[in-house]
């Protein structure tokens, strides 16, 4: 019986801990969109420098993947959180 109490709270210590990597999943998701947003908005502006393009592409490729990583866990919510 001792193990099955420690078992319950190492899982529910997990739970808690992918909630709130979860929750923080979404807080840099809606900042990755924003920094897309912006990324989109300096492209009109940087005109035909060529140095000044390829920091904004590095800068939009970098919130894209960033973004894509938190949709990745953001959807891994419902395979680890026990619902009651």
């Amino acid at each position: 019986m001792l193990f099955d109490v420690s078992c319950e709270k190492r899982c529910e210590k997990l739970e808690a801990a992918f909630r709130m990597v979860w929750a923080y999943s979404h807080e840099i998701s809606d900042h990755a969109t924003v920094i897309m947003g912006n990324t989109e908005l300096l492209d009109e502006f940087v005109g035909g420098s060529v140095v000044a393009r390829k920091h904004v592409d590095e800068i939009a490729r970098c919130a894209r993947r960033v973004g894509m990583a938190a949709s990745k866990v953001s959807s891994l919510k419902e395979h680890f959180v026990h619902r009651e």
